[in-house]
């Protein structure tokens, strides 16, 4: 009798054996699956995490337009080129620039200014605009307003933004074209130049900016 069992638990050590290590064959490839599956995920997120990084990096970096930037030519009614910026000389750290003397120009301007503060008359219809140098802060016709970009003063030369022209000049024409600003007056030499005051809200009261 006691025969019988020894040999009846001798048969089974060899299955113990076998299912021990089949259990511990199936751990051993569940934990390298959730290793594998742990590196796919985090290969992904590292990847994914770097292509948004690089997104808003180029993003923040980038300008305006950057993609084309323009050159600047200012025609008269006859449609002759009297002045002319090249993309370098037009495109500044902060945006699209064409400088008062070229400007001048085009409008017959009556400027005055001494490095810091600027005032600028239109002659015909006798507005003016005053602005201050490296400063968004300008007076339209006495009136406080704000540009996105200051005006700069570089090498004894006043630039003005193209934004001020868009926003604030009424009767000059600008037109975008394969990289070229192009900037004439509505009615070439009889255009009677106005400067008009963009509607903004000015929550508080705008200071004037003091001289250095």
């Amino acid at each position: 009798m006691a025969t019988r069992k020894s040999s009846e638990r001798t048969d089974e050590v060899p299955e113990v054996f076998e299912r021990r290590n089949s259990i511990k064959e199936t751990k051993k490839n569940r934990r390298q699956m959730i290793c594998a599956v742990m590196v796919v995920f985090l290969t992904f997120y590292t990847v994914f995490s770097l292509v948004v990084f690089l997104y808003y990096y180029i993003s923040f970096n980038s300008t305006p337009d950057e993609a084309e930037l323009y050159s600047i030519n200012l025609i008269n009614q006859k449609g002759k080129t009297i002045a002319a910026s090249s993309v370098k000389q037009a495109n500044k750290s902060y945006g699209l620039y064409i400088s008062l003397t070229d400007l001048d120009k085009l409008c017959d301007l009556s400027v005055a200014g001494d490095g810091d503060k600027l005032t600028v008359m239109l002659r015909k219809s006798g507005e003016s605009l005053e602005c201050y140098t490296n400063s968004s802060f300008m007076y339209i016709n006495g009136n406080p307003a704000r540009l996105s970009i200051p005006i700069l003063y570089e090498n004894y030369e006043y630039y003005l933004p193209v934004e001020l022209l868009e926003q604030y000049f009424i009767g000059i024409d600008i037109v975008y074209e394969k990289g070229v600003c192009t900037m004439s007056l509505v009615d070439g030499s009889d255009t009677a130049l106005e400067l008009k005051l963009k509607n903004q809200p000015v929550s508080e009261r705008i200071t004037e900016p003091e001289s250095s």
